[in-house]
């Protein structure tokens, strides 16, 4: 009984080194609008896949033409949690927390010229529903990235219309429209030219979609 009552001390401080992990596993869908299969058009490519945007998994459609590679995506995406679990283990520290996105309905694209003389009009990539039609962005953002610098210069004002495409550049375009992710739109890509020849493109219709992921939060107690 002595023996035991000399070894209570070094019992508790074992377990009291121990860190433990309490936390929740939520499985969520992202309702978001992923681009429908978009018609044939003669010289152009279409291609999807799955991009990471500001830590979200977004679909993406990209054109490829003669003389341009176009990048899209839509982030408009909207969370529905299904389920959590609580979960205590011992482990080390760990922390897994999704960026907040307010519900703005934007346009990314990227524009890539693959032939000098490329034209971009930006406030000419036009939105259309059942209620509205050929509405342009209400707000556009316009970058490149300087990799020597590793840093995305933004280009301001009158740069960002009747834009010379040299190299890869990134558009945010904003929409006064509902960012309801199950509402049907189409975008038509208007504006966009090589040597003052319009490049033509089928306009891209938009439908809803749903992208499982699960979302790890933890908080630490013990120790």
């Amino acid at each position: 009984m002595g023996l035991l009552h000399h070894r209570w001390p070094a019992i508790w401080a074992l377990a009291s080194a121990v860190t433990c992990c309490s936390g929740c596993a939520i499985l969520t869908t992202n309702r978001t609008s992923k681009p429908d299969p978009a018609p044939p058009a003669a010289k152009v490519k279409y291609r999807y896949y799955q991009k990471y945007i500001h830590g979200h998994s977004y679909p993406i459609l990209s054109v490829d033409t003669l003389e341009a590679k176009l990048q899209l995506a839509i982030l408009n995406t909207r969370a529905q949690k299904e389920l959590g679990l609580i979960l205590v283990v011992p482990v080390e520290f760990v922390k897994i927390h999704p960026p907040d996105r307010k519900p703005d309905f934007e346009v990314w694209l990227s524009v890539k010229p693959k032939r000098p003389g490329l034209i971009f009009e930006p406030y000419e990539v036009l939105y259309a529903n059942t209620n509205q039609t050929g509405l342009a962005p209400s707000v556009v953002k316009a970058w490149t990235h300087n990799h020597w610098k590793g840093e995305d210069e933004y280009l301001r004002g009158d740069s960002l219309q009747h834009m010379s495409i040299k190299k890869r550049t990134y558009f945010q375009l904003d929409y006064d429209v509902d960012a309801n992710p199950e509402i049907r739109f189409q975008l038509s890509m208007e504006g966009l030219s090589a040597s003052e020849i319009p490049i033509e493109l089928p306009p891209l219709t938009f439908g809803p979609a749903g992208i499982k992921h699960c979302e790890l939060y933890f908080l630490i107690f013990g120790g």
